[in-house]
């Protein structure tokens, strides 16, 4: 079945089931369109639909039993879409993640920007769920809305918590390039008052921040991959001790942030 005609026997199904109840009008209805169309009764929905319909119709007489029996298979139909819907939805979405990862800047910081708007559940609250848009990003919960949305287009600072969850959904296969996979996947919203800078560290990017309280968020390489840290900006010290790699360069480029430099 082309994909016209699927569109237009789910349609029909809805149109049949939006007054929440099946007639013998609209059996009959149903049972001529898929008549009329072979390629129809061969593939999904009409393969669930046409033998049932078919042999309600022998007599062109539709008894309760066969109305009920056409009424289930097409709540049955309609959940089902409900599903596959959502699954061609999520992989558009993972389509223009991949699209995005591939062309993003590591030397700027700032997040990419992907088309897309998921539905996100509440960590606190079972039944709430938040619209996460991806271009900006933004997020309709009270943290985004309240310390986050004055924020500039891409800012790091902008991924609340169920920003963080979007990104998640939506990791390309290979994972996310440098030091925004790191900073995505540690899963942490950043303090609303943080601000970013990218740290040059050899052939690679490294990620930094400064603002917000006395802890700089470091995201730096350590053999194949990127890991996070903690610089304590009053104290100069690394969290418990652990030192990345080329530790005394980022400090002092962090304490160079923290006095006067321009920070993306």
């Amino acid at each position: 079945m082309n994909e016209n005609e699927s569109f237009e026997l789910i349609a029909l199904c809805e149109e049949i089931l939006d007054d929440e109840e099946v007639t013998v009008d609209e059996v009959c209805r149903l049972g001529d369109w898929l008549a009329a169309r072979e390629e129809a009764r061969r593939t999904w929905p009409g393969e669930v639909l046409a033998a049932p319909v078919q042999e309600a119709l022998l007599d062109r007489k539709v008894n309760k039993a066969e109305i009920r029996r056409v009424s289930g298979l097409l709540r049955r139909v309609q959940k089902e879409w409900v599903k596959r819907r959502e699954e061609l939805v999520q992989q558009a979405a993972i389509e223009r993640a991949a699209s995005a990862a591939s062309s993003i800047d590591l030397s700027l910081a700032l997040l990419p920007s992907i088309p897309v708007t998921l539905r996100v559940k509440s960590h606190s609250e079972e039944t709430v769920m938040y619209d996460v848009d991806l271009s900006g990003p933004s997020c309709n919960c009270p943290d985004w809305r309240g310390a986050r949305s004055q924020l500039p287009k891409g800012s790091l600072t902008r991924c609340c918590k169920h920003v963080l969850d979007a990104f998640g959904r939506l990791t390309p296969a290979g994972g996310w390039p440098g030091w925004l996979g790191a900073f995505l996947e540690q899963g942490w919203k950043p303090h609303p008052g943080k601000r970013w800078f990218i740290l040059r560290l050899g052939s690679h990017f490294g990620l930094s921040s400064v603002g917000g309280n006395d802890w700089s968020d470091v995201f730096s390489v350590v053999g194949g991959g990127y890991q996070r840290f903690g610089y304590n900006i009053a104290e100069q010290r690394w969290s418990y001790g652990n030192d990345p790699p080329q530790a005394d360069e980022i400090a002092k480029a962090i304490l160079s942030e923290v006095h006067g430099r321009n920070v993306r």
